[in-house]
This record gives C-alpha cells, structure tokens and sequence, in this order.
C-alpha cells in the first residue's frame, strides 16, 4: 500500500493512501482532519519543502508521482496575496516547527520551488526510481552537490557526493 503521514493540528498524525488524484487527497485530507472544503491546504516535507499540490498543474496527477512512499509531511495553510502564496503550518508541535522550516516556507528558496520555476540546469532525475529521487534531493539539501548515474544494464548506481571539495563515491545497488 502506497501511504503517507501528515501531521497537523496538536501533534496529530494521520495515515492516507497517496495512490489517487492529488485534488481527491486534498479533499480528503480537508474532511479528514477538519478543514473547510474552501480551505487553501498544501504539504511541505519536514524541513520545509513545499510540494505543491494545490497547483493546478498537480491537481490532476497521481499523488504518488509528488510524493515519497511512506514520508512524513506536514500540512499548511496556502495564502495567496497578490500573487505570491503565503505558507503556514497547520501544526501546533514546536519539535516538528523548527526555526529553519519557517525560514523555508518564508523564503521558498530553489530547492523549494515547484519543477516548472527551477532554474534552468536543475538535475533531471527522471532516469531514477521515485524513492532514489527523493533520497538524492532530501541529500542534495543536506550535502550541496550530489551526481548520480546508472549503468546501461539499470542494475548498478553510482552516487558522487562532494561537500567542501571533498570527494566521496558511494555505490547503491538495487533490483531494477
């Protein structure tokens, strides 16, 4: 079963099958937790990266193809103003609000920031498994410059991490 975990409320967490149209994971996301239907909601990762649901680009695609299987995510209240959106926690949980997650929903630096308003050279990690995705973009925020590649064969994947000019090759291996 593909699901996920939100959090909300006071330090609230409820499980929801992310394998359906992001607008019917909205909704009920919405009924579950106790949300108007005219509630602006959208998820953000545990350190603060919005996932953009709400956008409708999202709204029709398969809520698995957006998030991870079996993540944690935290669930805000979407404000437009003018045309910038505003993000809130909708968790009372000052272990899970920390500083720096605030600071990411304020400033929604790059990493952030919905595919179609990356920069131009972001890495494309289609070529990857969803969960190999995640793990490289969830290490790329941690560490700065992750590479990955995959042999022709699919079954071998290599991983170059580089932090401060320090070089490392970890090698991943997976049934493919």
């Amino acid at each position: 079963m593909v699901y996920i975990t939100i959090k909300y409320g006071e330090r609230k967490r409820i499980l929801f099958n992310s394998n359906c149209k992001t607008i019917c994971l909205l909704n009920s996301i919405k009924e579950k937790c106790g949300y108007s239907t005219n509630e602006d909601i959208d998820l953000c990762d545990e350190l603060g990266n919005v996932k953009y649901l709400r956008e409708t680009a999202n709204k029709e695609r398969y809520a698995s193809e957006l998030l991870g299987e079996r993540e944690t995510y935290i669930l805000l209240h979407a404000e437009v103003v003018d045309t910038d959106v505003h993000y809130k926690p909708l968790l009372n949980d000052p272990d899970a609000i920390t500083d720096a997650l605030l600071e990411r929903l304020a400033h929604k630096e790059e990493d952030s920031q919905p595919p179609s308003r990356k920069r131009a050279g972001s890495r494309d990690l289609r070529h990857l498994s969803r969960v190999e995705a995640n793990k490289l973009k969830s290490l790329t925020l941690a560490v700065g410059s992750v590479e990955a590649s995959r042999s022709r064969s699919g079954r071998r994947e290599s991983l170059k991490v580089t932090t401060k000019g320090e070089s490392r090759r970890n090698s991943l291996t997976g049934k493919h």
